[in-house]
C-alpha cells in the first residue's frame, strides 16, 4: 500500500508544483526538506500564497522541537494546544505535558517528504508526510509520520492550536 501512497503523493506534488516559474523551482519542490540536527536551511517547496508570518511561525515551531527549547515553544503554542494521536492508540497530550516532555524529545533527523499548507483568514492547516529519527523519553520514536497542524491567528500572531500525528511505522508513544 505504501507504493500507492507514494504515487498519489508524487502526483499531487507534481500538480502543486506545476505553477512554479522555472525548472529550478520545480526541482526544489521535488526535493525533500531535511533537518539533520543541528543543521538547518535546506530547500523546501514553498506553497504559493502562504502568509510569510505563518511560514516563519511554522519554522519557529520546528526549531523549538529540534532545539528542545521550551521558552521558544511557549511563544508559538496556543494556550489550548493539544497533541492528539489516534494510532497506535488514542492519546491527548496537553500543552503543559508536551512542554514538560520537550527536553526529552531528541530529534536526530527530520525530513519533510510532502507539505501542503492551506490558509483562510485567521485559520491555517498544514499537512506533512515526514520521516523522523527521534528518541522520546529514552525510547525510539522513529518512522514515517502524517502530521496535521491547525494554526489560529490570535492577537496578530499565528499559534499552533492542534497537532494530529499518525505514525505509519513507529512504536507507541512512551508514557511520561
Amino acid at each position: 500500500h505504501l507504493h500507492i501512497l507514494d504515487r498519489i503523493v508524487a502526483d499531487a506534488q507534481s500538480r502543486r508544483c506545476s505553477s512554479h516559474d522555472s525548472a529550478e523551482s520545480l526541482a526544489r519542490c521535488a526535493t525533500p526538506r531535511r533537518h539533520e540536527n543541528p543543521g538547518r536551511g535546506l530547500e523546501r517547496c514553498e506553497n504559493r500564497g502562504v502568509d510569510g508570518d505563518l511560514r516563519s511561525r511554522m519554522e519557529v515551531f520546528q526549531r523549538c522541537i529540534e532545539e528542545r527549547d521550551k521558552d521558544l515553544a511557549g511563544e508559538v503554542l496556543d494556550a489550548d494546544y493539544t497533541l492528539q494521536l489516534v494510532q497506535p492508540v488514542g492519546a491527548e497530550v496537553t500543552r503543559d505535558k508536551w512542554l514538560a516532555m520537550l527536553p526529552d524529545y531528541v530529534v536526530h533527523d527530520y525530513r519533510v517528504d510532502t507539505e501542503i499548507v492551506n490558509e483562510d483568514g485567521d485559520c491555517a492547516i498544514t499537512l506533512q508526510r515526514a520521516s523522523m529519527r527521534a528518541t522520546v523519553l529514552g525510547e525510539d520514536r522513529s518512522g514515517v509520520f502524517i502530521i496535521t497542524d491547525v494554526w489560529r491567528k490570535r492577537d496578530g500572531q499565528w499559534r499552533i492550536w492542534r497537532r494530529h500525528s499518525t505514525p505509519l511505522s513507529a512504536a507507541a508513544l512512551p508514557d511520561g
